[in-house]
C-alpha cells in the first residue's frame, strides 16, 4: 500500500509547466510521484519499471514484451512522419 504522504508531488500546474522535468525525475527514482490536479484529484506517475515491478503480476505472461514492441513500433511510425 502506498503512503501518499510519503511521495515526491507536484501540482498539475507545475507539471504543465515543465513535465519533461518530472518525467527524468521519475525516471531517476522519484516513483512513483503524485500529481495533484486542480480539482483535488490525485494520479500516480510510475517508472516503466517500477510500475511492472510493483504490478506486473497483474499481467499475463509476455503481456510487458508486447507492449513494449508496440511502443517501439509507434515510436518508429512516429519518426517517420513528415511535417
Amino acid at each position: 500500500m502506498l503512503d501518499y504522504s510519503t511521495l515526491p508531488s507536484v501540482t498539475e500546474d507545475e507539471f504543465t509547466k515543465d513535465p519533461e522535468t518530472y518525467f527524468e525525475r521519475v525516471h531517476h527514482g522519484e516513483s512513483p510521484l503524485l500529481i495533484i490536479n486542480n480539482d483535488g484529484q490525485k494520479y500516480l506517475l510510475f517508472d516503466w519499471e517500477d510500475y511492472w515491478r510493483r504490478f506486473g503480476m497483474l499481467y499475463p505472461d509476455g503481456e510487458k514484451e508486447r507492449v513494449e514492441e508496440a511502443c517501439r513500433k509507434a515510436a518508429l511510425d512516429d519518426s517517420q512522419v513528415q511535417v
